[in-house]
Parts: C-alpha cells; structure tokens; sequence
C-alpha cells in the first residue's frame, strides 16, 4: 500500500461531509497512515463503526507499535448500562454487553473489523474504556492523531455509528496543530478533554475500562494471527476494489426514497427493458439517473463499453466529473479529432480483452455520428451501451443503419423528447431509442428539485424605425399573400417572414427597457443574475455589455467563443458561484445542459416558439442551490407584439398566439399569475390582440 507524506495531510480538507464522499477512505485511510497513535472518544458509539473505518484500522494494525485509545459511549439502554457495570464491578465479560455476539454481526466486513479490533486488545496496543454520563449525554465526536508532523484533530457531528458516517447528513471538520495558532487551540482543548475523561477525573462521569475478565476472554480468544489474516484480508480486498475499473452507484447517492425518489422510479421502469427515454425536467437529475441504470445494468458484466454523447463540447466535463463519482475515470473527447477518438477507442478494445474493466468514453453527439468512430465502438466484443444527453437533438440521424445498430443497453435523456415542427425526426428518434418508459415532468420538479419562480411579462413596443420596417416588409408580405392560401412553398415569401419576425426578437427596446430595470435595482442589488440575449443580432449582447460595465457591474458574457475553452469556462463559473461576478450574459450556448444552480434571476431578451427552449432556460434558474440556500427564483421576460395590420396578416397572428403560449406557460407554473406584474394581465392584452388581427 501507498505510504502517506506531508504533502498529503496538508491536501486533507478542513471539512467533510460523509454522506457526501466516501469519509473512511478520504480522510480516515491518509490520517491513519501517516499516523503512529491516535485516540477517539464518541458517543452513540456501535460495532458498525468498525465496518466502516475497517480500513484505516487494518492499516493501523499491520504497522508494528502503532496505538490507539478509545473512549465510547456505546449506544445503551439503562437497563444495559445497569447490566456494563454490574459485568464491571463482577469481573464478568463487558464486550458482549456492548457489540453483542461477533456470530450476530450482520456482515463479513464488520467480523473482521472486530477481529482486528480485539487484536490490537489482546497485544496491548488498543485500549477502550467506556463513558457513563452521571446526567446529560456524551455526544461528542472526536479523533485525535499524533503524526511526524504535529497533531490533527477530526471533530464534528458524526456519531461513530453508519449512520453518522455514511447516511446522515454531517459533516467533520479538520484541525491541524501545525497550521495556525487557531487550529493548535482547538486540538489542545479537545486533547484536555479527551485526558480528562480518559483519568476519570470528571465529577459528571463514571469511567469503565475493561476488566480483567474482559481482557483474558479476548487475549484467548482474539489470536494475533486471525487478526493479522483479517487486516491483511480488509486491505487486500479494498486494493482489489481500487482496481477493479467499473460503474458502481456510490454509496452517498440517495435515489429510491426522499426529495430525489423519481429517480428509482426512473431506474426501475427502465430496468424493465434496458432501453428507451428518460423524460427528466432540467434539475431532475438526469445524468445520474443514467449512470446509475448502466451501473446496475452492468452489474454482472466485468467488461464493457459505455458511450456517453452529449451536444456540446463543454459538457463533456461535466459529465466526466460524475462518471467519476461513479468510480471509473472515463475518456475525455474534449480536443480529440476522428483520428484520435478512433485511436483510443482501438488501444482500449486491445486492453480489456485482457482485463475486465467498464470502459467510459464521452463525447459530442458530431462524433457518434462519425462512421469511423460508430465502426470503432462496433468492434468491441463485450456489452456496449450507449447514454445520449438531449437526445431530441439526434433524431436527425438514422441509427438503424448505423454500425451502433447492435447496442445491448440505451439510455436516451430528454426534459422535451419530441422534436417540436419536426414529427419525422421525432418518430426516427423513437425507433432507435425506444419510447420514453419514464417521465417526470417541471410540474413535478419545481418545488422538490427545482426552486419556485415569480414570473414577470414585460410588454414593450417597437420603435418608429422598427414599425417602419416591419410596414415595408409587410408590404412585399401582402404582395405574395396568394401564399397563405396555396399548399405551394415559396422562399421569398419565407425570408420576408423570417426578417419581419426578427424585427420583434431583436427590437431596440428590450434593451431599452432592461436597462431601466437594472437602474432600478442597482449595482448592489444585481447579482446571481443571468441574460439571455438573442442569436441574431449580435449588437444586442455588445449593448448589454456595454452598459453593465458602464454600471460597473461584474459580469462576463458566455458564448461559443468562452465554451470552447474548459479552463476558462470553470474560471467564469467559479467566479460566478464566489460573487467576483454577479451577472452572466450569454445566448444560444448555455440553453442545453450547463449547471450554474447559483442563478437566481433571468432576463429572457431573446425569445422564440420553441416550447424547448422556454424549458431549458427556466430549468437553467431554478436549479437548487445548496451553496446559497437559494428558495425563490425571477424570471423577467420581454414581450413585443406586432403592430397591426390590414388587411387580417394570418403569420401576425400566429406571432401573437406564440408569445400568448410562452406568457401562458411561463404563468401556470409561477407562484405570481394571479398578482399585479404576473402573467394574467399580459395574456388578456394577447388575446384581445389575436381577436383584432
């Protein structure tokens, strides 16, 4: 095994939280080995906590003269403590008192953690002394370790129990001696109190050391060699464990009860074929639903090849940073070329011939359409399975004539599967994914997983140039009106719509109005705040920009220029999360996929039909946000109508009915419709509008 430095107790964390990474081989393993003694004192102490720190004691074990103390308070009812120190004062066995039988140990693990335990007993180099509180409890949690280099103290709310270690939500916080005169203190008082208890000279506590009974019991029973095979076992299995390379669903992931209990629901209706869509609202927790079907799906598979793809390049680390979490270290196609891809694809189908290991490659959805790299993934002879991230976006291509036609399992993942105007794409989708066999909807999340929203419809106006603009148009739009009434395509008539439509997306005073609104609100009070501009017209983003600086707000614009770097897109995220920048304007690239739960306010300067995208931004604002506390979401949308028209303009119409879908949308689902500045004003205005055209 690794022997631990310097380097590496200064890389421990000030704090944890167990529930959250795995506590005993993150922090509890390194302490331990670079360690030559430590003491622990805890309340609500079980023998379960043996099991979980099974490693870090084994270590300890296996190093000749290393010692330990422990100070517990076992987790007794009176009538049990009445029964230790009647066993105390008798001379009779105390141990089975408090851990019970080592037969009636649910596991195999926790056998041998006691074994070791009661090893390092017998050869004197483990003491355990039991705390009886005289009133109150004993509810303390602390580690203390002697080390080359100073004293380290691990303290906090976990009890010494599996519960305070694996599934409660706690966190332990680190002291070192060594790192400033703050931390010296800490570990000095918690040292005073350790000792105090330890002598027994406390007025409000009864001290039980094991007796002689107890100590000739174990010293017969507790061979130096068992205890030696079961350490040497603990470690033997956890380096087997390390290196065994699959997809395993961590131990902190809660998925079949409480706020997150859709996604076993997801998992289990998937289960059931190993194929087809999951319809996850943005917040639901689509990638790990995905990754833990595949994960239980390849239980009994020691080798296999997981594709995931994903839209765009920079989310290829995000998903990267989870399949991680799931413990395999997966490809990462960001940079890589067809060639490349290709390359690494052949050099890992020649190394899992000879070892089982699930193999994880994430790349763009461009790249699984890539004859050469689908030919690649073809060769492999072990279980393939495909997850596809916003799957909508590949209904464009034909699967069932691709080399990928023979995956065993296929996740597809979607907040709005169906490809909206586009029915052909949608049905080549499903045939090659399956049905959607799950779905949870924005109804469903907002209030568990997602935040609440207040909804705030702006209305605003063209200006003269613009109505001027749109006339002309409209004009040329009346010439070809013949058109609207003929099954016959014409791109003229086409282009004219699309430039009259454009005028309203990218009209002048959205800015206008946005502005107005930011000076309301003030530097101070702007923050967490997103923008979404338009696609179209790329003067409406330098506007907004301009005038933030002049503000003198922090903000930075993220577009496909700031995506393609992933340095410089953690920078922008970090900076956001810590409040160096409150503002983020961005268009068209953060709709799909990227996670900054910190936002707390969106203006929605662009806007369009597509229902889609109305829910990837609203999902971008409600995500929770734990760092914040984040209960209550904005979102600020900017709506403008058409002028109006004779003789009736059947595409004006249209326009109007869209912006009343998107404000009704929108409306349903906020906490606001029904107050003054939410949609229900707005959605009468359209409708009185719509009857007018």
């Amino acid at each position: 095994m690794v022997e631990y430095s310097r380097e590496d107790l200064e890389e421990i964390k000030p704090i944890y939280f167990p529930s959250e990474c795995d506590i005993s081989r993150e922090l509890f393993l390194p302490v331990c080995k670079a360690s030559h003694r430590f003491d622990c004192m805890s309340g609500y102490f079980s023998s379960e906590m043996f099991a979980e720190l099974a490693l870090p004691l084994a270590n300890f074990f296996l190093k000749e003269g290393r010692k330990c103390r422990l100070l517990v308070s076992p987790s007794l009812t009176e009538k049990d403590v009445e029964g230790l120190k009647y066993a105390y004062k008798n001379n009779r066995h105390m141990l089975p008192l408090v851990f019970g039988e080592m037969d009636d140990l649910k596991s195999q693990l926790e056998r041998d953690a006691l074994k070791v335990m009661l090893g390092l007993i017998a050869c004197g180099r483990l003491e355990l002394r039991f705390v009886v509180m005289s009133g109150g409890m004993f509810h303390t949690k602390v580690w203390l370790f002697e080390t080359s280099i100073g004293k380290l103290a691990i303290h906090g709310s976990s009890n010494a129990t599996k519960s305070g270690l694996v599934r409660n939500f706690e966190q332990m916080a680190v002291s070192k001696s060594w790192s400033s005169s703050a931390s010296a203190i800490t570990v000095g008082e918690l040292e005073d109190r350790f000792e105090s208890f330890w002598d027994g000279v406390r007025n409000d506590a009864h001290i039980l050391p094991l007796n002689k009974a107890s100590i000739e019991a174990i010293s017969s029973t507790a061979a130096g060699e068992d205890s030696e095979k079961s350490a040497k076992k603990i470690v033997s299995n956890y380096v087997a464990e390390i290196n065994k390379k699959e997809l395993k669903v961590p131990e902190w992931l809660i998925y079949d009860h409480g706020e997150y209990a859709h996604q076993g629901e997801a998992v289990a209706a998937w289960m059931k074929r190993k194929r087809g869509i999951l319809e996850i609202a943005t917040g639901g927790g689509k990638t790990l639903t995905s990754l833990i079907c595949i994960s239980k799906a390849l239980e009994s598979d020691g080798k296999a090849i997981v594709i995931i793809s994903v839209p765009k390049v920079p989310l290829i680390d995000q998903w990267c940073e989870d399949v991680v979490s799931f413990g395999v270290q997966p490809v990462n196609a960001s940079g890589l070329g067809t060639d490349n891809i290709v390359k690494e694809l052949n050099r890992v189908r020649q190394r899992i011939k000879y070892l089982d290991e699930h193999v994880v490659l994430v790349i763009t959805h461009d790249a699984l359409k890539n004859e050469r790299i689908q030919k690649a993934i073809g060769r492999y002879a072990c279980k393939k399975a495909l997850i596809a991230d916003e799957v909508h976006n590949l209904g464009t291509v034909d699967f069932r004539e691709t080399d990928l036609k023979n995956l065993d399992y296929i996740v597809g993942l979607s907040a709005t599967p169906e490809r909206q105007y586009d029915p052909e794409g949608t049905d080549r989708m499903f045939r090659y994914f399956g049905d959607v066999v799950y779905k949870f909807t924005l109804e469903d999340a907002i209030g568990k997983c997602l935040v609440k929203f207040k909804y705030y419809p702006h209305v605003v106006e063209l200006s003269e140039c613009e109505v001027e603009e749109w006339y002309e148009i409209n004009q040329q739009v009346k010439k070809r009106g013949w058109a609207f009434e003929s099954d016959k395509s014409d791109p003229a008539l086409e282009i004219l719509l699309v430039k009259r439509r454009r005028i309203l997306e990218c009209a002048e005073n959205k800015v206008v109005k946005l502005k107005e609104m930011l000076r309301k609100t003030g530097v101070s009070g702007l923050k967490r705040s997103l923008i979404f501009c338009t696609d179209k017209d790329p003067q409406q983003l330098e506007d907004v920009n301009e005038f933030l600086l002049g503000m003198g707000v922090g903000f930075h614009q993220v577009t496909q220029h700031e995506s393609r770097s992933m340095d410089r897109m953690r920078g922008i995220k970090n900076d956001f999360t810590s409040g160096a920048i409150s503002v983020l304007t961005s268009k068209r690239v953060l709709d799909e996929g990227f996670n900054v739960p910190e936002i707390e306010t969106a203006y929605l300067l662009a806007s369009n039909t597509v229902r889609r995208q109305w829910i990837q931004r609203l999902g971008r604002t409600l995500r929770l946000s734990p760092k914040t506390g984040k209960k209550l979401a904005h979102i600020h949308d900017f709506v403008v109508i058409p002028p109006s028209s004779e003789p009736a303009d059947a595409d004006a119409k249209k326009i109007v009915v869209s912006e009343f879908e998107r404000v009704k949308f929108f409306s349903e689902l906020s906490l606001n419709c029904h107050e003054q500045g939410g949609g229900d004003a707005v959605m009468e205005m359209l409708i009185e509008k719509v009857k007018s055209l």
